[in-house]
C-alpha cells in the first residue's frame, strides 16, 4: 500500500509541477500525470485486494470487488484521453509560440474622442500639477493614479 501511496503522490506532484511550468507541452504531460495519479488514487480508494467480479459470482456482496471505482476511473479515462488530445490539437493549431506577450498587431485599441480641452479638464483622471507621471498620453489609459491607489508606490493618493 506505501508503494502505490508513493506512486500516486509522485504522479500528482509531478503532475502539479508540469501544469505550472511554462510551455504548452509541458502542461500537457503535467495533465497526462495528474489524471493518471488521480486514477489510480480513486483505484486504491475502492481497495487494492484481489477479489472477485460483481457479475456473474454467486458470491458474498462483501467478497466482490466495488464496481463503482473501476466505472469512475473508466469515465475518467475517456475524459483525461479527450482532453489530451483536445490538448495536443490546440498546440498544433495556435499561432506562434505560447509566449504571453501581448500581440497587438491589427489589434489597436480604440480612444474615445475627445471633443476639447474643457473635458478633458473636467474629466475624473486628469492630472494634478506636480502628480505622478503619467503612464499614457491618453486620460482614459492612464493608469498611474491606480498604481497609487492600490499603493504600489508606496502611498495613497486618494
Amino acid at each position: 500500500m506505501s508503494v502505490l501511496a508513493i506512486g500516486i503522490g509522485l504522479l500528482v506532484g509531478g503532475g502539479v509541477f508540469m501544469i505550472l511550468r511554462r510551455g504548452l507541452m509541458r502542461i500537457i504531460v503535467g495533465f497526462i500525470l495528474l489524471s493518471n495519479g488521480v486514477n489510480l488514487m480513486i483505484m486504491a480508494a475502492g481497495g487494492i485486494d484481489r477479489r472477485e467480479t460483481a457479475i456473474g459470482s454467486e458470491l458474498d456482496p462483501a467478497q466482490v470487488s466495488d464496481p463503482l471505482p473501476q466505472a469512475f476511473v473508466l469515465t475518467a479515462i475517456v475524459i483525461a484521453f479527450a482532453i489530451t488530445m483536445l490538448l495536443l490539437v490546440l498546440s498544433i493549431t495556435g499561432e506562434g509560440d505560447d509566449d504571453t506577450h501581448i500581440k497587438l498587431a491589427g489589434r489597436e485599441m480604440e480612444t474615445p474622442h475627445l471633443i476639447d480641452a474643457a473635458e478633458v479638464e473636467q474629466h475624473p483622471r486628469r492630472r494634478e500639477p506636480g502628480g505622478p507621471e503619467p503612464t499614457h498620453p491618453h486620460p482614459y489609459l492612464d493608469w498611474a493614479d491606480d498604481l497609487d491607489t492600490f499603493g504600489v508606490r508606496g502611498k495613497e493618493t486618494r
